[in-house]
């Protein structure tokens, strides 16, 4: 009888849908189907706009247009509210078919004013560049919307806790990758680690497992070996907008989004033509050698797009990277953070470089026909490990010994096709989209333990395959309640698989290896299984709703997935909550909302849970740096968290915003590395609790900002702390019981100060007059230039170590305990200028040089520095 449930819900809903297409069908208009026995009022304006559905379907707009405008100007204020949305929607479709661009935009800022939930997914069965055109026009309004929940949602009822960004925030940001961006994010921090720079968010970063999900067009891009990300290998260019989200995601997305999702929207070929290159080069030693090996940082992107037709587009970007990173002079140096190891004594007159990359590329291609998309990406990044395993500066610095046996080699492509299967005006409401995509990753990492040559290095090398399929059908067809009321509905399914076959050399001496094959298996005839290679199914089944209580005030939304994993969730133990099923509930009121005044006052309330199986490499037991105890023997069990969070969001006028949310994290079988560097799950549960302030403040001196200054402000402050129950049977209900929960210290930071603001002006020149609906100018600019500046303050974070630092030499104390690591105050200045069709940029990373140091995951000293002080100069043009 189980079997049954899940096609038998398939079946209510395809019959729901089919009786909703059958109730509306007495209308029989392309858009909106509306039936004559539930209109009065309306009944004598409904021929027309048959009419113009007609006229729009045969693309006879002329006709059409005419038709809309003699509405809107005759019949508009006295019809009811769905016919003016009916009316204005024709008459955006219609005019910007006719490419008649000022009343498009005279019409949205009626819509607009009409309902503030408008947005490009308001008006069913529209172009992509329409689409696009939109979407810039509410970004212009503060009106962004938000694809992190796998459909298109108002940021005012998204139900999570996000921060968006676009390619101005990076500009304004000073931003070099994806992880200086998420670095400003309230509730984020970067994490040192020996192996790969990471980050965590809310405090659950205790290993090098990265529990926060990146994904590239709604594609994850995460691998099952590490469950890593590779934060700093995204290109910037090739973002549209960019959605951080913090808390956990594992309703939606499943295990990676323990903590928190990253969905990077790329750019299209949709809107205007894109044909740009962009030239940046950089310094890492304060331009005092600039011919060394390792002196300076090159990055070239070129990036096209154009629409090919009405319903096809294309959009490619090609970036190459190498980075030297940041040179550290240790003879200079206050503080000599370096340990010897059994090769050689401590070297504390040597030379380290900081985040040293390449050669590196990344490529993205995306192509869209009518509700068809294919992304493509391509990414290789060479990372240079700044020092030896058990913390010693190289002994030589010389590129050919690093690049062939001290690097981590990283490779990701894949290719996703997604296209929605009922996109037909029979169907304008629903979709069932499909997507189907196609990974591999390879890595070749070395593990070197001493400093000196090739001595006790041992390399992790192999390959990785991952194919998915997805099906989602999402309508908005179905209705709540005798009033109606708007009710958002997506059902998906979702199966991918992971083969990979890893080997693991292990060093006996500088010219032999015993080479082993991770989790070694049998050659099975049926299904090709060959020795080493390892292979894993997961699949998934979710439900997400958005009911709209109250419309446009109070928005419920309610999510499940279940969850199989074939190791950690395989149903065999029946269902344990966050873990097999995974349930997510918000409730999202808006006390009030002035359009005009630019004010509202919005509360939200967000329960999630999720759960993180541990990553592969972690639970193989044959790379001594990350075993589990009894030589890998022990098995981890998967994180489990459940999440509160609760806040207010305040937009007192057109010019500042206030945020805070509260929040508090049960986690239970955390994974941590104990006493002795073995990774481990702890024994009992732990609690994470914090809250976050956000305060923005913009102005401009002109309302549409074509001439003039453009001035912002940020600041945010985050507040972090862990504790452990002494109750080892606690649950999520007993949070709250103070008397139950300890303090306790962890690498997390429990303070974080991030402020920044940028000063702009622009001047721009008229290019075009309006036509004859509307008064709006069509212009370009001049010329823009941007002054902008930031900085962090990160204090009360710590370290796990025997090792003191005392008056600037490293002392080993014998016994590991909790260091507490000097606060860290890191500014940053940008300055960018437009001049026509060039574009410059100077950017300084860490401007005051000042010699920082972050926790970190290693297993020795528990730290690293922060870069030094970096130089970036950049030249692009706009052909």
């Amino acid at each position: 009888m189980k079997t049954l449930k899940i096609p038998l819900l398939f079946f209510i809903l395809f019959s729901l849908l089919l009786n909703d297409q059958a109730i509306y069908a007495q209308a029989n208009f392309e858009d909106y189907k509306i039936s004559k026995d539930r209109i009065d009022i309306d009944s004598l304006v409904l021929d027309k706009v048959q009419e113009i559905g007609v006229y729009y379907s045969s693309n006879q707009f002329e006709l059409g247009f005419s038709m809309t405008t003699d509405l809107y100007f005759n019949e508009y204020n006295e019809s009811s509210l769905k016919i003016k949305e009916i009316i204005l929607s024709y008459a955006i479709k219609l005019s910007f078919a006719l490419d008649l661009r000022d009343s498009t935009t005279f019409y949205m800022e009626n819509y607009y004013k009409l309902t503030p939930s408008f947005s490009e997914m308001t008006i069913q069965n529209i172009i992509p560049p329409l689409k696009e055109y939109i979407y810039n026009f509410l970004k212009s309004k503060n009106q962004v919307s938000v694809y992190v929940n796998k459909f298109a949602q108002s940021i005012d009822f998204i139900s999570s806790t996000v921060t968006v960004y676009d390619q101005d925030d990076f500009k304004r940001l000073g931003a070099r990758d994806l992880l200086d961006v998420i670095r400003m994010t309230p509730g984020f921090a970067e994490i040192g680690d020996w192996n790969e720079r990471q980050f965590g968010t809310r405090g659950t970063s205790n290993s090098t497992l990265q529990d926060v999900l990146i994904l590239i067009n709604g594609h994850r891009i995460s691998d099952n070996l590490t469950s890593s990300n590779g934060p700093d290998w995204i290109s910037l260019d090739y973002i549209k907008q960019m959605e951080v989200v913090r808390g956990p995601g594992s309703a939606i997305y499943g295990g990676n989004a323990f903590s928190g999702v990253v969905n990077i929207v790329t750019k299209a070929g949709s809107g205007e033509k894109i044909n740009e290159a962009k030239m940046t080069l950089g310094n890492g030693n304060n331009l005092t050698n600039l011919g060394g090996d390792f002196s300076n940082a090159y990055k070239f992107n070129y990036q096209y797009g154009t629409q090919i037709n009405n319903t096809e587009s294309i959009y490619f970007s090609a970036t190459y990277n190498q980075s030297a990173g940041s040179e550290i002079n240790y003879s200079d140096a206050e503080n000599k953070i370096v340990i010897p190891d059994n090769s050689r004594t401590v070297d504390t007159t040597g030379v380290e470089y900081i985040n040293a990359y390449g050669p590196g590329y990344n490529f993205l291609m995306n192509y869209r026909n009518r509700s068809t998309t294919i992304t493509a990406n391509a990414q290789s990044n060479n990372y240079y490990l700044p020092r030896s395993l058990n913390q010693n500066l190289w002994q030589t610095q010389d590129l050919d010994t690093i690049q062939a046996l001290r690097r981590r080699i990283d490779r990701r492509e894949f290719i996703q096709l997604q296209s929605d299967l009922l996109n037909t005006a029979k169907f304008e409401n629903s979709s069932l989209m499909l997507k189907v995509s196609g990974d591999h990753f390879y890595k070749d990492l070395s593990i070197p333990t001493l400093s000196v040559g090739n001595v006790a290095n041992s390399p992790l090398v192999g390959d990785e395959y991952r194919a998915t399929v997805n099906l989602e059908f999402s309508t908005k067809s179905l209705t709540l309640g005798p009033n109606n009321l708007p009710n958002f509905l997506l059902v998906g399914a979702e199966w991918y698989v992971n083969k990979w076959g890893y080997r693991y050399y292990r060093q006996l001496d500088t010219a032999n290896y015993v080479s082993s094959l991770i989790d070694d298996s049998s050659f099975d005839f049926t299904t090709g299984t060959i020795e080493g290679d390892r292979k894993e199914n997961f699949a998934a089944f979710y439900i997400q709703n958005e009911m709209q209580l109250i419309p446009n005030k109070l928005v419920l939304s309610t999510n499940i997935r279940f969850n199989y994993d074939e190791v950690f969730s395989n149903f065999k133990n029946g269902l344990q909550w966050g873990k097999q099923y995974s349930p997510r509930i918000s409730l999202i009121y808006i006390a009030k909302k002035d359009l005009v005044k630019s004010k509202f006052t919005r509360f939200k309330v967000i329960y999630n849970s999720a759960f993180l199986p541990a990553a592969f490499l972690y639970r193989s037991g044959f790379v001594p740096a990350f075993q589990t105890p009894n030589d890998g023997q022990d098995a981890l069990n998967a994180q489990i968290i459940e999440s509160l969070e609760g806040g207010v969001f305040l937009r007192l006028d057109k010019h500042l915003d206030y945020n805070f949310q509260a929040y508090v994290n049960f986690i239970d079988d955390n994974i941590v590395q104990n006493a002795n560097n073995k990774y481990v799950n702890e024994s009992n549960p732990t609690r994470i609790n914090g809250f976050e302030n956000e305060f923005k403040y913009r102005a401009k001196s002109s309302s549409n900002y074509q001439n003039g200054f453009n001035f912002h402000l940020f600041s945010n402050y985050s507040y972090s702390r862990t504790h452990i129950s002494g109750d080892s049977l606690a649950v999520f209900m007993n949070v709250f019981n103070a008397k139950i929960w300890n303090d306790t210290t962890t690498r997390y930071p429990i303070n974080i100060l991030k402020f920044g603001g940028d000063l702009s002006y622009k001047k721009s020149e008229t290019i075009g007059g309006s036509d004859r609906y509307s008064k709006i100018v069509k212009s370009q600019t001049k010329y823009e230039i941007t002054f902008g500046a930031n900085a962090q303050l990160i204090s009360d974070s710590h370290r796990y170590s025997p090792y003191f630092l005392n008056q600037g030499s490293i002392v080993n104390n014998t016994d590991k305990e909790w260091i507490e690591v000097p606060s860290l105050l890191l500014i940053n200045a940008n300055i960018h200028a437009i001049v026509g069709k060039f574009n410059f940029g100077i950017q300084v990373y860490n401007l005051t040089d000042k010699e920082g140091f972050m926790t970190s995951a290693d297993t020795r000293l528990g730290m690293k520095r922060q870069e030094g002080r970096m130089f970036y100069f950049s030249l692009g043009y706009a052909f």
